[in-house]
């Protein structure tokens, strides 16, 4: 499962790249998308304030977060065709999300865009050093984007290379390796590299420690 849904997301990420200098074409593509898709409802673009306020423009992390939403598999693999089509990603989404986090279907639009732009093509290119940080820095500095909900994103987008800090991972990772992010977040490039070099030791990627944390958060809800 996990081989599968990783490729997917990648490829949903570089079929999202190119649009950096087409914003507003990307924008249009998924305006016209929303008009027939009721479960993109919650974008709101018939609030012209509130888009003009970002100049008509949607960042990549939005746009990943459209079928990364709280609501049930059957529409995050519907949502994930539709959008995948638009891309022009032939890739089959995964059939479950097990291990795969989402954003709050009450807060699933991230804040900014230039920042989140810079951010998604340093973390595409493999980001690690100090333009990943500045890239970093700039988009955690905007009101609105916890340091978690940015972890979650660059997960989606590059699985293998960042991983989700959220209710759900947070409380494993600091048990098993002692690592917990700091109060504002701004550590997460230097937590990131370090909790990838512990699970490097222990022969674990990311995507498998987030599933071992999902199974985890269920076993012990229940």
């Amino acid at each position: 499962m996990t081989a599968q849904w990783t490729a997917f997301y990648q490829a949903m990420a570089d079929g999202i790249a190119p649009y950096s200098t087409r914003q507003d074409e990307l924008y249009a593509k998924i305006e016209k998308l929303a008009q027939s898709t009721p479960l993109m409802a919650y974008l709101h673009f018939e609030k012209k304030d509130f888009w003009q306020q970002r100049d008509f423009a949607i960042d990549p992390f939005t746009t990943m977060a459209i079928f990364n939403r709280g609501v049930t598999d059957a529409h995050r693999i519907e949502l994930a065709q539709k959008l995948a089509a638009l891309l022009g990603v032939e890739l089959e989404p995964p059939r479950v999300f097990h291990g795969i986090p989402h954003l709050d279907p009450r807060n699933s639009i991230y804040a900014g865009n230039d920042e989140l732009w810079r951010l998604f093509l340093s973390a595409i290119g493999n980001g690690t050093g100090e333009s990943f940080q500045t890239a970093f820095d700039s988009a955690v500095g905007i009101r609105g984007n916890a340091a978690g909900m940015l972890s979650i994103g660059l997960f989606w987008m590059r699985p293998d290379l960042y991983m989700p800090i959220d209710r759900i991972s947070a409380p494993l990772i600091e048990k098993r390796y002692g690592l917990k992010l700091s109060g504002d977040g701004r550590d997460y490039p230097q937590f990131n590299a370090r909790l990838g070099a512990r699970c490097n030791d222990d022969g674990i990627s990311f995507p498998q420690l987030a599933f071992e944390a999902w199974q985890s958060f269920h076993k012990n809800r229940w």
